[in-house]
């Protein structure tokens, strides 16, 4: 990944339109697509932009003229919402979020959501699926705790 999208964007100067990259027939007007989260993601994908997780930041690389400013402040200001659509395509996080989604009942307290039952939280590892934390994690890994977040949003929706 090339670039970082920043909370601010003042010092990102709009894109030049790239004359060789042919958009066929997309959108030439990006706030016609600037509509859910999910359906840019579909359509940046289509323009070869990758977009990923970098802890809690978005990184990208796009094709010259793809990432204007209107772009980039759009994706700023709905980073949450980014971070956890690209965390539901990981893997590890994927089966964690399936294994806590059984453990909310509508209508009932809200657990303490875990990827693995029974794991005993020793120092060093997850509380939640039980795998070694990386430097500067205290009680539970990345992947457990992006999972976790997912459900809880979904349970409020």
């Amino acid at each position: 990944m090339n670039q970082a999208i920043a909370a601010s964007h003042d010092q990102h100067k709009p894109a030049k339109p790239d004359q060789e990259h042919d958009h066929g027939d997309q959108e030439s007007d990006q706030s016609a697509w600037l509509r859910s989260p999910a359906e840019l993601l579909t359509n940046l994908r289509a323009r070869d932009v990758v977009l990923e997780r970098a802890g809690n930041r978005l990184r990208y690389g796009a094709p010259p003229g793809v990432m204007t400013a209107e772009l980039l402040t759009h994706l700023a200001r709905n980073k949450d919402e980014f971070l956890a659509l690209l965390a539901a395509d990981d893997p590890e996080v994927g089966w964690r979020v399936t294994v806590m989604r059984s453990q909310v009942s509508l209508g009932h307290p809200f657990p303490v959501l875990v990827a693995r039952e029974g794991v005993s939280g020793t120092a060093g590892t997850c509380v939640s699926c039980g795998d070694v934390l990386a430097k500067g994690q205290r009680h539970r890994c990345d992947a457990c705790k992006h999972a976790a977040w997912l459900v809880v949003q979904e349970v409020q929706e």
